[in-house]
């Protein structure tokens, strides 16, 4: 799956639990097979991994995900990613298995949408 594939599917996912509580639940208590149900995609997860989702909608609360240390000396650019740096589509932050394009760092203004 293509990286602009990946995440229209994660912001499709998120639109989705946000406007339907039973399936924000689904997603939170077996997000593979809620996001296989959502979209006909069985994710290939590796061996002693699994996804973790969290509920972060209350507003009393600020939340702060801290990924795993990336391990700079390891780190080796797949040919994606060599790819979108080398065609100026922009930065992309890599902490091992999780690549995200760092725009997705950045909320989205009020009035706007994600890319479709």
């Amino acid at each position: 799956m293509r990286l602009e594939e990946q995440q229209n599917l994660i912001y499709n996912l998120i639109a989705k639990a946000q406007d339907d509580e039973s399936f924000k639940k689904e997603l939170i208590n077996n997000p593979k097979q809620a996001i296989k149900n959502f979209s006909g995609i069985e994710l290939d997860i590796p061996e002693g991994k699994q996804i973790v989702v969290r509920d972060q909608t209350d507003t009393s609360k600020l939340f702060l995900n801290i990924p795993t240390n990336p391990g700079i000396d390891d780190m080796e650019l797949n040919e994606e990613q060599l790819e979108a740096v080398s065609g100026g589509v922009g930065t992309i932050i890599d902490f091992g298995e999780l690549t995200l394009p760092i725009i997705d760092c950045f909320p989205i203004p009020a009035g706007e949408d994600r890319p479709k």
